[in-house]
């Protein structure tokens, strides 16, 4: 029974978005009807109650259209976001905008088993630590996909802490955290994790110049002691790691980089 009145309802929708359509070609299409989607013969009468019930328009019918995806039907694109102070990245389908994934990156999280109880998760915290604080949160922006060719190739995605000047590497081969790091000149960046074409080099740019390594100067000194920085960070993608010993990084002028 549930069923049968969920096609119904599909069913409501999808004339509605036929008269819509044909509004546009009978010239009313510049602008969509704001009044509430009329009865349609032959439609069962608990989908027509629902839509009079709720007062739907062709304006809402066609939005719900866009974004409704079947049960067993998948998403035709992913959306990598960031997930801010969070330190996440999610993962949405689009259109319907449903979180398929929510990806652990610089906060340990129990809901999901990441960073308790494998030693090689605690070994990447470790590594990716500043200053020996045992920092284990994140301020997520600006996620970059790894790409072949100038064209993204789904294999890995890179995401930046802004708080902490640290890089997260995710192997989208099973949508998991592989490596942590952690750049020894820099305190803080904003997104920087653009890749060029071929993902050989990582690219991590600053956004507030500070003395480079951690230090602390007098803001009266900063025109002497305050840095910028860019990082580009060497990436084998054999691996799947950034390469910290093979990377190199740009000392600039004392203003605010940005992305």
């Amino acid at each position: 029974m549930k069923r049968s009145i969920l096609y119904t309802i599909i069913g409501v929708l999808a004339i509605a978005v036929i008269a819509l359509a044909a509004m546009q070609f009978t010239g009313d299409g510049d602008r969509q009807s704001t009044a509430p989607v009329a009865y349609v013969e032959g439609l069962g009468d608990a989908a027509a109650a629902l839509v009079s019930e709720r007062g739907l328009t062709s304006e809402n019918v066609y939005a719900a259209l866009k974004t409704y995806m079947p049960s067993g039907q998948h998403d035709p694109y992913m959306m990598f976001a960031s997930g801010g102070h969070s330190g996440q990245l999610h993962v949405i389908g689009v259109p319907s905008m449903r979180i398929l994934r929510t990806i652990a990156v610089f906060a340990p999280e129990p809901w999901q088993g990441y960073g308790y109880g494998e030693k090689s998760q605690d070994s990447m915290f470790e590594e990716g630590d500043v200053l020996g604080a045992g920092v284990r949160w994140g301020d997520t922006h600006h996620p970059a996909l790894s790409e072949t060719g100038g064209r993204y190739d789904g294999d890995f995605i890179f995401i930046n802490d802004k708080a902490q000047a640290r890089v997260g590497v995710v192997d989208l081969r099973d949508f998991e955290t592989k490596q942590l790091v952690k750049n020894p000149i820099a305190m803080n960046d904003h997104g920087g994790t653009f890749v060029t074409p071929d993902t050989e080099w990582v690219i991590e740019g600053g956004q507030y110049a500070a003395p480079p390594g951690g230090a602390y100067a007098p803001i009266s000194d900063y025109n002497e002691e305050y840095r910028g920085m860019v990082t580009f960070w060497k990436f084998d993608r054999e691996q799947g790691r950034i390469l910290t010993e093979k990377s190199f990084a740009m000392e600039l002028p004392p203003y605010w980089q940005d992305l």
